[in-house]
């Protein structure tokens, strides 16, 4: 039986699905749906451009045509937050800080439109609008009317007061398929009411019925999002090569509007589950801690960059005993190798026999060949968890840590950090005992820090140094450790 062979790939493989399985599931994916264009058979009308009550039917399996602004546009803003509404209803412009969603999105007129069905039909209203109050506007018409508030939170509520027959909305978000460094940083998504973030690629053709809490258009950092008023909702969701995502909802008593940076606080403050919309993904048990911990050490040193480095040191310290038991138990499996050599060698003829004076062997010096495995597996939730925090946290964008480092978010402009990293983690694969005789399969395992820093040429800087400080934390550990241990 070739044990020593079944191991060395088995770890090959193992680090593969690690590494090519972290960038499939966990990497945001390149878009490779190139939009078409397409003509729309279906006529919107005329725009209204008075304060009449104008309605524009539709049907409702036909998403409108991309349209001019049309009646009377209006500004309602509150702090930081500033939107632009037409009288038709159209989201029109929206701002955060000195962030515009138009340019995000690359959609200089329109950034939603909304609708009202009955009977099948879906209506463009055209609304009376008298301003209140700097944050509050009444919008009005023979059908239906709302209240229009805007609160300190940048939450832009649409509250129904009067509603003639319509059933259900449908909103239609705009946006386009806009890439960074390949990488797709745009797209749909929805947060159903099981607490899932979904996202749809956009440009993609998709249909789904799901009952929605929150939906909207993301890009990078930033979230356009409609929020209902009422859980539960059951929505009709499609997305086509117009790049449009449309949902009908049912109309309940209103909704709201937010544009507004991805700051997990922040989103958390405002409420609705808006925070999902960081997608910490299946490891945000974990991920939320290690947020709080850069936070914490972000508060004693007000650099993120030293954030990292002090929080990797902290989780070095938490995984001290795990990293002494795996380089124990690949100690004594080193240790042990002559005699396994011996053992297949006279019994090379007896594939059963050499399995068991194999484990018999593993019994006596109290290790086996998982022993050294298992526990780094134990500390890859930690990484992956790691790994979306830097990805997706806001607090890195445009992060300075020192020198060529000017975006923790970013990658490394000049491949210095991959380079260093790869650099530790062959080091360190050359301090790790190994239990692999044969030198071919050791070569093999020496590829892998390369195949490594390949992959993580990319992927932000902040996450780079993490891996680096960590494997250099790492290297100081397992050579005390193996100074120390005796086997």
């Amino acid at each position: 039986m070739k044990t020593d062979q079944t191991r060395a790939m088995l770890a090959v493989l193992i680090s593969g699905l690690i590494l090519f399985g972290w960038q499939f599931f966990f990497a945001p994916k390149k878009d490779l749906t190139k939009p078409e264009e397409t003509i729309s058979n279906q006529a919107t009308g005329n725009a209204n451009k008075s304060n009449s009550t104008a309605q524009t039917p539709i049907n409702t399996d036909i998403t409108p045509a991309p349209i001019e602004p049309s009646g009377e546009i209006f500004e309602i803003s509150t702090g930081e937050f500033n939107y632009k509404i037409s009288s038709n209803l159209e989201i029109v412009g929206a701002s955060y800080k000195n962030k515009n969603a138009n340019e995000l999105f690359n959609q200089p007129k329109v950034l939603q439109e909304i609708f009202f069905i009955s009977n099948n039909q879906a209506q463009k209203i055209n609304f009376n609008v008298n301003k209140n109050s700097e944050k509050s506007y009444t919008l009005s018409s023979q059908t239906i009317d709302i209240n229009l508030n805007i609160q300190d939170s940048g939450l832009l509520k649409f509250d129904i007061t009067k509603n003639n027959g319509f059933s259900s909305i449908k909103h239609i978000v705009h946006s386009n398929v806009l890439e960074k460094n390949g990488v797709q940083i745009s797209q749909f998504t929805y947060l159903d009411n099981k607490h899932n973030l979904e996202t749809i690629t956009v440009g993609s053709e998709e249909k789904a019925t799901s009952g929605a809490q929150w939906f909207g258009s993301d890009f990078y950092y930033h979230t356009l999002t409609t929020v209902l008023s009422r859980e539960n909702n059951q929505s009709t969701i499609s997305t086509g090569i117009d790049n449009k995502l449309n949902i009908i909802t049912p109309i309940n008593q209103g909704f709201s509007i937010i544009f507004v940076k991805k700051t997990y606080d922040q989103l958390i403050k405002i409420g609705n589950n808006l925070h999902m919309a960081v997608d910490f993904g299946f490891f945000s048990i974990i991920a939320v801690p290690v947020l709080r911990g850069l936070q914490f050490f972000y508060g004693l040193v007000p650099n993120w960059g030293i954030a990292i480095i002090l929080l990797t040191l902290l989780i070095r310290f938490l995984t001290f005993p795990l990293q002494y038991i795996s380089t124990k138990n690949m100690k004594k499996m080193q240790s042990i190798q002559p005699e396994l050599t011996k053992i297949k060698e006279k019994y090379k003829n007896d594939p059963a026999k050499v399995q068991k004076e194999t484990m018999a062997l593993f019994k006596r010096a109290g290790t086996n060949p998982m022993s050294g495995c298992f526990p780094m597996l134990l500390q890859m939730p930690i990484f992956f968890a790691f790994y979306k925090v830097l990805y997706n946290s806001v607090e890195l964008v445009e992060a300075p840590f020192l020198g060529w480092i000017q975006d923790l978010s970013a990658k490394d402009p000049y491949y210095l950090l991959p380079v260093l990293m790869g650099l530790a983690m062959f080091a360190q694969q050359k301090l790790t005992p190994t239990t692999a005789a044969d030198p071919t399969q050791q070569k093999v395992m020496m590829f892998l820090p390369l195949i490594f820093a390949f992959i993580m040429k990319d992927l932000p800087s902040g996450l780079n140094l993490y891996i680096f400080i960590s494997t250099l934390f790492g290297i100081g550990i397992q050579f005390l450790v193996l100074k120390k241990i005796k086997v």
